[in-house]
């Protein structure tokens, strides 16, 4: 599980390889992905990066995760849907079976 903790005044993961698995499967660095996970930009008259704390990394982590899920099933049901139609365009209504 990934889970933060706080030394001094930076965050850090308690584990980093944790990450690289992940990182892999969205084709990104790990370093990045970390960076992501726990800073934040701020933009204003210049770029400022934020160090988040434990609690809004962990909201981070949680709606990246959500986002993902999100992107997954979409593509999943419209895979599904693709391969519904394709199924009935070349079935006869005789031999057509949907439970």
């Amino acid at each position: 599980m990934l889970t933060f903790q706080q030394i001094y005044n930076v965050v850090c993961l308690r584990l980093y390889a944790v990450l690289d698995f992940p990182a892999y499967l969205l084709g990104i660095n790990a370093q990045s992905l970390r960076t992501k996970l726990i800073s934040r930009v701020m933009k204003g008259r210049e770029n400022v990066q934020v160090t988040l704390n434990p609690e809004q990394a962990a909201y981070t982590r949680d709606a990246l995760s959500k986002a993902l899920y999100a992107r997954l099933f979409d593509y999943l049901v419209e895979v599904s849907l693709l391969a519904l139609v394709i199924y009935i365009s070349t079935c006869s209504e005789k031999n057509m079976r949907i439970l």
